[in-house]
């Protein structure tokens, strides 16, 4: 994935009735300060460090969006050689957002009680989200969320450093697994289809990395 210069800078202003950017170098080449204040440079070599590391980054095939329930907030996995990899983004600039969302147990055939163990690709933490339904919130200054999942029985005995996840079992036509007596009954019906643009440059290098 590539961005325009002045991108790192969340530089945005367009030409008065055109779709196109006000201070790109189409006609000229702008002298910029990267460091400037509001720059997003760290988090951009943060998205290409993590691009290198994973497969699933690497490519723009094997996306599923899944259910997130608040239409603020973009959440979609990658699946590629064998590594999950979930991403939520904050689509609102400017206010934080939270919602309920859905890991998707039902790619592994796993019940709705199911567990996943979970890598925060952004902080290095370990952890395992336990039942279909996980809280999130996320803020302006950290609006978006990767973590490499995978079920959390593959872990037993296994070093989550050194581990390889196994691919989701994926399955033609819709894979809403069956609503469990005590669960959140909440719809698990995937969707493949491209997102909407997006009005943010970090929901943009997301989406694409």
């Amino acid at each position: 994935w590539g961005i325009y210069s002045g991108f790192e800078l969340c530089e945005a202003a367009a030409l008065p009735g055109r779709e196109e950017y006000r201070d790109s170098e189409k006609y000229e080449i702008r002298p910029r300060d990267w460091t400037a204040p509001g720059n997003i440079t760290a988090e951009i070599a943060t998205l290409n460090r993590l691009r290198q590391a994973h497969p699933a980054l690497q490519t723009h095939l094997g996306v599923t969006f899944y259910n997130a329930f608040n239409p603020k907030v973009l959440y979609y996995g990658k699946h590629v050689a064998g590594e999950t990899i979930l991403v939520a983004v904050n689509l609102d600039p400017h206010t934080s957002q939270e919602c309920d969302f859905e890991i998707p147990l039902w790619e592994w055939s796993l019940p709705d009680s199911g567990a996943l163990f979970v890598e925060d690709l952004l902080s290095g933490q370990h952890f395992v989200w336990h039942g279909k339904i996980q809280r999130l919130r996320l803020e302006p200054v950290a609006p978006y969320r990767l973590w490499r999942v995978c079920p959390a029985e593959a872990q037993r005995g296994t070093s989550a450093k050194t581990s390889r996840y196994p691919a989701p079992m994926r399955r033609s036509g819709k894979n809403a697994p069956t609503i469990r007596s005590g669960t959140r009954t909440r719809s698990s019906t995937s969707s493949t289809s491209n997102p909407s643009p997006m009005p943010t440059m970090t929901a943009w290098a997301i989406s694409r990395a």
